[in-house]
């Protein structure tokens, strides 16, 4: 992924992986963008009304038609190069505790 995400200036990868588990940020995204000196940009998704896909790991959510839909960015965090282990770990908690944040704003904002 390095390789590949190197060539570009941006890239959005969902930092739970491809497989899960649910809300659990891997640290291989924190440690990828931390090596291409990317900021990661939190977003989060909510409507008010949605199919739920119950079969899939992450549960994905697909608005129903006419749905109140409400998308959370959050500020940029801005990673340190040459994280070590623990910091790896340290970040990816932080960027856990944000992304928890944004979707409960997200949620909260359909609701209204």
């Amino acid at each position: 992924m390095k390789e590949t995400l190197g060539h570009f200036t941006a890239a959005a990868i969902a930092v739970d992986g491809p497989v899960g588990p649910y809300h659990i940020v891997k640290h291989g995204a924190v440690r990828l963008a931390s090596e291409l000196g990317y900021a990661i940009v939190p977003v989060s998704f909510a409507a008010r009304r949605t199919h739920v896909l119950a079969e899939r790991w992450d549960k994905m959510e697909v608005p129903k038609l006419f749905s109140r839909v409400c998308m959370v960015l959050g500020k940029p965090i801005e990673l340190p190069t040459h994280l070590s282990e623990a910091a790896v770990h340290d970040w990816s908690k932080k960027l856990h505790d944000v992304l928890e944040e944004i979707n409960a704003r997200a949620s909260r904002h359909v609701q209204l």
